[in-house]
């Protein structure tokens, strides 16, 4: 694990292990990963803009779902949090979301250079 993958919060040696692979081959998934989720914080920031809690209860439960098999686990527990806070309340903070699409974005631009090298 390098630094910055530790930095943000993953362990795809975890990860691989949950999928039963290898590290090699879930890095071999970056590409796919990329196309179906690289607009998910740009559609949470719309759905936010227009009231959207449930569009982005289920973007979380997604990015939950997700990043568990990536050994993201603060990742997933953002979401997990702002899925529950929706369900819960119907609402949430503005700022909670813009952190969680934050995160998401930065852990997303981590692979995205992994995909380049």
């Amino acid at each position: 694990m390098d630094k910055h993958e530790q930095s943000l919060g993953l362990d795809l040696d975890k990860g691989a292990q949950r999928l039963g692979i290898d590290r090699k081959r879930l890095e071999t998934m970056f590409p796919t990963l990329l196309r179906d989720q690289e607009n998910i914080p740009q559609r949470v920031r719309e759905a936010r803009e227009s009231s959207d809690y449930r569009a982005i209860e289920g973007w979380a439960h997604k990015v939950k779902g997700t990043y568990f098999y990536l050994g993201a686990d603060e990742l997933q527990a953002r979401a997990e949090a702002l899925e529950t806070r929706i369900r819960e309340e119907t609402t949430a903070p503005a700022e909670e979301i813009e952190e969680f699409c934050k995160a998401l974005q930065t852990t997303l631009d981590w692979i995205r250079g992994q995909v380049s090298d």
